[in-house]
């Protein structure tokens, strides 16, 4: 029996307003591009696994870690693209708000997302996402993020339940839907673009997600 939904936050629950997200923007920048393994592993230990409270010196962290040669000007441009998602509008998908208050009423909710702290700070300010769910795991305030086991470990000791009592809904096969199914709970894929339309376990809008609880 179904007693808990975790949600991905970004292309599942919330988008940002930007023709190129910006973290795509900032792999192109380098040329490289954001499903790069190497790049992502390093941008996403470097940037979403602690609060950036220093963008210059988490920024050379990030270069030296990559071994790369980057000048002054292209730093600072690398610094104001991470800066820029902070303003960039975010909004939540049409059905997002509803969903959840209606889920909220019946299963037990979280929010894991593996992000920054500046992305974060406009969700959390314009929506009230604290409401709207039980527990909200930002992989930048518990230092891991997915696909560790131990972030799904985290979400289940929060809400309660057992594996088996939870589904895991995401916009990434990869990092939400294969890496909860390895710990022992169902993935749902979101896939509001129709990129996978053979998927078995697969919902383009939030409101069809009844039929897999």
């Amino acid at each position: 029996m179904i007693k808990a939904i975790i949600f991905d936050l970004w292309g599942t629950l919330f988008e940002t307003d930007a023709a190129v997200r910006p973290f795509d923007e900032f792999a192109m920048k380098i040329g490289r591009t954001y499903h790069d393994p190497e790049f992502y592993t390093a941008f996403s230990e470097t940037f979403m696994t602690h609060p950036i409270t220093d963008l210059q010196a988490t920024m050379q962290q990030f270069i030296a870690r990559l071994h790369m040669q980057v000048d002054k000007t292209t730093v600072d441009a690398l610094c104001e693209i991470i800066a820029s998602n902070g303003t960039v509008r975010k909004y939540a998908f049409p059905e997002t708000i509803a969903v959840l208050q209606e889920f909220k009423q019946k299963y037990k909710i979280a929010i894991l997302s593996n992000t920054t702290n500046i992305s974060m700070k406009q969700i959390l300010e314009k929506f009230p996402i604290h409401e709207l769910v039980d527990e909200i795991i930002l992989s930048y305030e518990v230092g891991i993020q997915k696909p560790d086991p131990h972030i799904y470990a985290l979400a289940l000791q929060r809400l309660g339940v057992s594996a088996d009592e939870a589904v895991m809904v995401g916009d990434s096969l990869r990092l939400d839907v294969a890496s909860a199914e390895s710990c022992g709970i169902k993935g749902i894929l979101i896939d509001r673009k129709n990129k996978h339309p053979d998927y078995p376990n697969r919902i383009m809008t939030l409101t069809d997600l009844e039929r897999f609880l």
